[in-house]
């Protein structure tokens, strides 16, 4: 049986049964459905030393003896993507609109994924495209994706129809026809997960072809129904329901303006707090946002730990929403998954 409340917080000694649960997490995958090396792409013979690594198929293998260790210990396992799941090898670019990338994450049995900014590199209409045909029923055959794809801080356009295709398959609540979905719940093994999804402010900015599609941006509370009435920048909708053909003036049209940061923050609190509502054990931000690789190295030999840093945007993130739903006697996000910087970190 589920002991959940609307904040988990620590375990105590009378809560019942210990449950634990197992993230399998992969990011930026970017299409490497072969594996890769220095010089070759997946020739054999690969015996030890080759330096060959990665593909489906060791995917696969390390996945499954990942469950099935959690299986044995009486753990629940959940499988999810940070995003940049395509773009990377002629897997996609062979075929952008087919999804492969998303087939393979439905043969793999993902639990659940987020948008990295690769996923806009043909386009909105091209990533409508292939979330269409990304899922794989039971014979093979390609149909609309099923994995839930969870994006928190997405905005559609009112002024625009260019990503009308997209915004088609989101649904604030998500159901099988609507694979975009602005927050996900899944019991593992009776542990109650809240999942939300975010595209952080450099990833954002480093995708130019998702337009007229945004992502959190400050706002000047001038009230719009179109671009046209902000002089320049977009007219943003609210985050719980992106497809308003209501909103909000953005403060510029500059996605690398720190300031949009603060907006990210409320975002990702706002989804949280709506998660915490439901009365989920855990909330798990899939979060394609990235870390500063040098300031963390630098961080870890001079001694300090990770919550130190200052550039690095995940991690300011989850210090800020903590900050914000302290205020309500809230907890923050209990576990990132995160990506977009490809960091090896040494420890969660």
């Amino acid at each position: 049986t589920e002991d959940a409340t609307v904040d988990a917080g620590p375990v105590t000694p009378d809560a019942g049964p210990p449950r634990s649960i197992v993230f399998v997490h992969t990011n930026d995958e970017h299409s490497h459905q072969l594996g890769f090396g220095p010089e070759v792409d997946d020739v054999p013979p690969a015996g030890p030393g080759s330096g060959l690594e990665g593909g489906l198929l060791r995917r696969s293998v390390v996945i499954e003896r990942i469950r099935a260790e959690a299986s044995t210990l009486g753990s629940g396992s959940a499988l999810v993507s940070s995003g940049d799941q395509t773009m990377g090898s002629l897997f996609h670019l062979a075929n952008p609109s087919r999804g492969i990338d998303y087939a393979v994450a439905t043969l793999l049995g993902y639990d659940a994924l987020t948008l990295g900014n690769h996923e806009f590199d043909f386009g909105a209409g091209q990533l409508a495209s292939a979330l269409r045909a990304g899922g794989v029923d039971v014979t093979g055959n390609p149909g609309i994706l099923q994995i839930p794809v969870v994006v928190s801080n997405i905005r559609f356009s009112g002024s625009s129809a260019d990503d009308d295709t997209l915004s088609n398959l989101y649904a604030t609540a998500g159901d099988a026809t609507h694979p975009l979905r602005r927050t996900f719940i899944k019991t593992h093994r009776g542990v109650r997960v809240g999942y939300l999804g975010l595209l952080g402010l450099e990833a954002s900015y480093y995708a130019p072809f998702k337009r007229p599609v945004r992502f959190s941006m400050a706002t000047d509370n001038t009230a719009c129904t179109t671009d046209a009435q902000c002089g320049g920048a977009p007219c943003l909708p609210p985050a719980t329901d992106p497809l308003a053909t209501a909103g909000t003036c953005a403060i510029n049209a500059d996605e690398s303006d720190p300031r949009h940061f603060a907006a990210l923050v409320a975002d990702a609190a706002l989804a949280v707090a709506e998660l915490r509502a439901q009365n989920v054990d855990l909330v798990v931000a899939l979060a394609h946002v990235g870390v500063d690789e040098r300031e963390l190295a630098t961080l870890e030999a001079m001694g300090l730990p990770a919550s130190e840093a200052r550039s690095s945007e995940e991690i300011l993130l989850a210090k800020g929403v903590s900050q914000v739903l302290a205020a309500q006697g809230l907890h923050g996000i209990d576990v990132i998954v995160g990506g977009h910087s490809h960091t090896a970190l040494q420890r969660p």
